[in-house]
């Protein structure tokens, strides 16, 4: 099952259930027969599946479109209401493969992608394995990786190796299915993006990224690696470049493979950036070209959702003599007017220019029909896309009196093969310069004819510098929209506390707890006794949702928030506009009452761990998504900060009373004697006040060294994976209550007493968090 659509949100035209229509909406049967031979993932799974007699193949749907603005709302509900009816009307059924491109945006879902994909993981619950694979343009997203066991990326660009990759994901789903292994994927977010003209993988600096990936891929635990190169015409919080490991059951060397990807890749940052060959540099460089030349028209990428009829290549090749090229342009308009005129010598026609003013003026030119043609062509090679059948819709072939060769179509044509000349009788070979809309896909095709290629950074929707355009919804930083600064430290090592100082960000009246940082950059944070949950961004704080005596708290795929609502004795989950949803968490579990919900931790796949603050008697549940629930541990004096680490399936837990953490082995029976061990006794502050010897918070960083909000000594404090104290530093609020991580910074929450006044303050510590997984 897939729905596959790659949407250009700086559009104004919306795609819509017509775009499908033209593009491929398939069912049953259909899909079957379009793509078993195909060199495209579906292919790839086909042949897989072909070979396994044990599984029978239910063939669902695949809707594709061209790449384009956002879904329109209707064909949102549309695609949605098919996802709900085939997949119900499916089961049951014992896995599932699916194709989404990963860059999908809705009027509705801004990560549609993630929501078609959770929507599939709600039809058929927690334990059926989903895999799938997604296009390297994907924007990654917590709820994509929450949502499915594996996904797997295209490792070619152009993307020659779309049916090798759909072998790789069904292999993966007929291990799980007879119980060879069980894929767990872990993913990062990078803090760069990178350039679309730079995304070529055979050439560097893409290349060596990939190298890294295959080195690492070679480990006997690792199932699969991926590089998620990104799409920067989705104005997303999750647009940017993203990793995946996919390991087999629980394994460090994932993380440790994320950690050296990321590492390398913030190292080598700034060659991911382009070189932007701008127009007034293109003629100099043209005459210097080998012949014939391929111009790539960057600005109106047709694949990237341009509009395909840019004209400023075109108006450089009237205008230059003797030029002897051409250019495809999406100009239904022309056509009609063409096949409407009288004649076989040249006429007047305006070309291109028509969608708006970015893409150039439209072209005044005397033109000579040399054909009309359906539009329509197959492709039997491997191509950038691995689509078979292409429509163009009614196409005229005309030549201009400057000498030029234009193919005027009615339909947005990816320049993905040369079919799209040959099977209409003309040799790519006779120009000595070719244009086409795309940047690093035509060049499958278009290599085979052309001696040397330039990249053009013409305006457009798709324009290569991504400093043109306005993002309202992205990450912070993100290069090269941001300066990335990576204090001395970063990575393995610590800071000395000496050279770190705690930044003020703002004071609140009532004492702060539960720092969370969503996906656009913003943080959100409770004030307990003030019962708000409040949102800092670009320097104020503003009201989100209320609550009663809300603590801590984390955020779900999508945005919505579950908050430890200690006053309620439930945990209560949000939408993610803060609208109140009600209780996720029974009044009582294993026969005893929930007393007082202090702090959460998220099992993305299966549930949450939340803390319920007694002394003496305190106790730890996990509650699932299913709704079962059930205790972790009991009888502790106080059990307060959480941090769940599903890789190993380990918890650890602040002791509050005992001034102490503990660490749970959830792979262990609870009557195991390893089950609970004491991670770490912390220093006593040195006036031994009891209010000074409390760990609270816990969050953990990339090293997977546990960082401790230590209430009442003004610190927080830094435990190696074995426990040991490796730092404290000075938090610079007295009654330190949480921390969480923001990029490579630490934000504290606390106050000066309870109920306030309290802080939010933040230490650059140049690490960063554990990446998501």
């Amino acid at each position: 099952m897939g729905i596959y659509h790659e949407s250009n949100t700086f559009l104004e035209k919306q795609t819509t259930r017509e775009d499908f229509e033209n593009g491929h909406l398939l069912y049953g049967a259909a899909l079957l027969d379009e793509y078993r031979d195909a060199y495209h993932e579906i292919g790839g799974m086909l042949e897989v599946m072909d070979s396994e007699p044990d599984f029978e193949i239910v063939p669902l749907f695949y809707a594709e479109a061209t790449p384009g603005g956002s879904l329109s709302a209707d064909v949102t509900d549309f695609l949605l209401a098919e996802v709900k009816h085939l997949l119900t009307g499916a089961l049951p059924l014992d896995g599932l493969l699916v194709v989404p491109h990963g860059a999908a945006v809705s009027e509705a879902y801004s990560d549609f992608d993630g929501y078609w994909l959770r929507l599939t993981r709600e039809i058929l619950g927690p334990r059926l394995p989903i895999m799938g694979t997604i296009d390297p343009h994907c924007n990654l997203s917590y709820e994509m990786v929450a949502a499915v066991n594996a996904l797997v990326a295209y490792k070619t660009n152009p993307h020659v190796d779309q049916r090798a990759v759909g072998r790789e994901a069904a292999s993966l789903l007929v291990g799980a299915l007879k119980g060879r292994i069980s894929p767990t994927m872990h993913a990062i977010q990078c803090r760069f993006a990178i350039s679309i003209e730079m995304q070529h993988t055979a050439s560097s600096p893409c290349k060596e990224l990939y190298q890294v990936a295959e080195e690492i891929a070679k480990q006997s635990a690792i199932l699969s690696t991926s590089i998620v190169l990104g799409f920067p015409y989705a104005d997303v919080p999750e647009m940017g470049t993203s990793f995946i490991v996919i390991a087999d059951r629980v394994d460090h060397a994932a993380r440790a493979g994320l950690h050296k990807l990321n590492e390398y890749a913030l190292e080598n940052h700034r060659k991911f950036s382009g070189k932007k060959m701008d127009l007034d540099a293109l003629p100099e460089a043209m005459r210097q070209a080998q012949k014939p030349l391929l111009l790539l028209d960057m600005g109106d990428n047709v694949g990237g959702g341009g509009p395909g009829d840019s004209t400023f290549l075109l108006e450089l090749l009237e205008e230059s003599p003797d030029t002897n090229g051409f250019m495809c342009i999406c100009d239904p308009e022309a056509v009609a007017t063409i096949r409407d005129s009288p004649g076989s010598g040249f006429i007047s026609l305006t070309v291109g220019g028509k969608t708006d003013r970015l893409h150039g003026k439209p072209q005044k030119m005397a033109v000579k029909l040399l054909g009309m043609v359906d539009g329509k062509f197959s492709e039997k090679e491997p191509r950038h896309g691995g689509q078979v059948h292409f429509t163009m819709g009614e196409t005229a072939i005309v030549k201009t009196r400057g000498g030029n060769t234009l193919m005027l179509t009615s339909l947005r044509t990816v320049p993905f093969s040369l079919q799209q000349l040959v099977h209409f009788g003309i040799d790519p070979a006779q120009f000595e310069i070719l244009v086409a809309k795309g940047v690093q896909a035509p060049l499958a095709a278009y290599q085979a004819v052309c001696k040397s290629v330039i990249r053009v950074n013409t305006p457009g929707v798709t324009c290569a510098d991504m400093r043109q355009f306005e993002y309202r919804n992205r990450r912070h930083p993100l290069f090269p929209l941001d300066v990335l600064s990576f204090p001395k430290g970063r990575g393995a090592g610590l800071p000395e506390p000496a050279q770190l100082k705690p930044e003020l960000l703002h004071n609140w009246e009532y004492y702060t707890e539960g720092p969370v940082v969503g996906s656009e950059g913003s943080v959100y944070f409770t004030d307990l006794l003030g019962k708000h949950i409040l949102k800092y961004e670009k320097g104020s704080v503003s009201h989100w949702a209320d609550g009663n005596r809300p603590n801590g708290q984390a955020i779900l795929p999508g945005g919505g928030h579950l908050v430890c609502d200690s006053g309620s004795g439930h945990v209560v989950r949000y939408a993610a506009d803060g609208k109140r949803i009600g209780a996720v968490s029974p009044e009582r579990i294993d026969g005893e009452r929930v007393h007082c919900p202090n702090d959460i931790s998220l099992d993305s796949g299966k549930g949450f761990y939340f803390s319920d603050s007694v002394r003496e008697v305190g106790r730890v549940y996990f509650v699932g998504w299913d709704g079962s629930a059930h205790c972790v541990a009991k009888n502790l004096d106080y059990p307060n900060g959480l941090f769940f680490l599903r890789e190993s399936q380990v918890l650890w837990v602040a002791e509050s009373y005992k001034n102490r953490i503990l660490k749970f082995d959830l792979k262990l029976p609870a009557d195991h004697p390893d089950y609970r061990q004491v991670f770490a006794s912390l220093p006593y502050h040195p006036t031994n006040r009891l209010t000074g010897n409390l760990p609270d918070g816990l969050a953990m960083d990339a090293e997977e060294r546990l960082w401790v909000a230590h209430y009442g000594m003004q610190a927080v404090q830094v435990l190696s994976r074995e426990g040991k104290l490796l730092a404290t530093y000075d938090s610079g609020i007295p009654l330190t209550s949480n921390l969480c991580f923001v990029d490579d910074e630490v934000w504290i929450t606390g106050g000066f007493s309870e109920p306030g006044p309290g802080s939010l303050t933040k230490l650059r510590v140049g690490i960063e968090g554990y990446p998501i997984s």
